[in-house]
């Protein structure tokens, strides 16, 4: 009975490896698609931004918004690589990151409509209006930092592409501080708390969240499954020879 019940179980074992490998194309393809998609968001978040901008003879204003004009273009890669290091299985997480980034953006976007009256850009009017070249940014901010934060606190423990990402947040964060410093000729407030805290994030938050001792644990478990896998097999292996 101990034998037909590993036979079961190899049985089982190897039918989740067959459904896992004929899932992989599709899943393949599906993330493809998607990062596609994300990839594609800064160029439309920027035409539909240059668009509205001419119609107000505001688009001098727009290119002298480095951050939208030079830095956003990080996200073209950033996007299309992302899509492999998130944990999409997480949805209540992912959900949380959303509302948050949604939260910090509103309040982001309505601290400048404030502070930038005797200063109008390319998104807010002279009346404490936001123009709908900025409702396009705050939906295109809104989402990109909802992908930040799901790469730094929703990512897979094994992720790829964790290097390059971090690079691109980096850069992001610093290039934007630099960015702000020359628009405003000077630190606003908002700047200084997001390059502090964004920087910081990025470097901390991997180390504690997905450190050695983590994947240390992960790697065991794997070894453990495989070395009984292992010991299944070369069970049900030596009762066909008795056979």
């Amino acid at each position: 009975m101990r034998r037909i019940g590993q036979n079961l179980e190899l049985g089982s074992r190897n039918s989740s490896v067959v459904r896992d490998i004929k899932e992989v194309g599709p899943r393949t393809a599906g993330l493809l698609y998607v990062a596609a998609l994300l990839a594609a968001m800064p160029v439309l978040s920027f035409s539909l931004q240059v668009w509205f901008s001419s119609r107000v003879d505001a688009l001098p204003l727009l290119f002298r918004h480095f951050t939208v004009s030079y830095v956003d273009w990080i996200f073209v890669p950033f996007n299309f690589l992302v899509v492999y290091a998130v944990d999409w299985r997480r949805g209540g997480s992912l959900f949380f990151t959303l509302v948050l980034s949604l939260v910090l953006n509103v309040v982001t976007h309505a601290y400048w409509q404030s502070s930038l009256v005797e200063n109008p850009g390319h998104m807010f009017g002279n009346e404490h209006t936001i123009l709908p070249a900025g409702w396009v940014h705050l939906c295109y901010s809104t989402i990109e930092a909802s992908l930040i934060l799901a790469f730094l606190f929703v990512r897979k423990s094994q992720a790829r592409f964790t290097a390059p990402l971090t690079a691109m947040c980096l850069a992001y964060f610093i290039g934007a501080g630099i960015s702000g410093y020359l628009i405003n000729k000077g630190f606003m407030l908002t700047d200084v708390i997001t390059v502090s805290l964004g920087v910081s994030l990025t470097l901390i938050c991997p180390r504690l969240l997905y450190g050695p001792r983590r994947h240390a644990s992960e790697a065991d478990r794997l070894d453990t499954e495989t070395i009984e896998f292992k010991r299944i097999k070369d069970e049900n292996s030596r009762y066909q020879e008795q056979q």
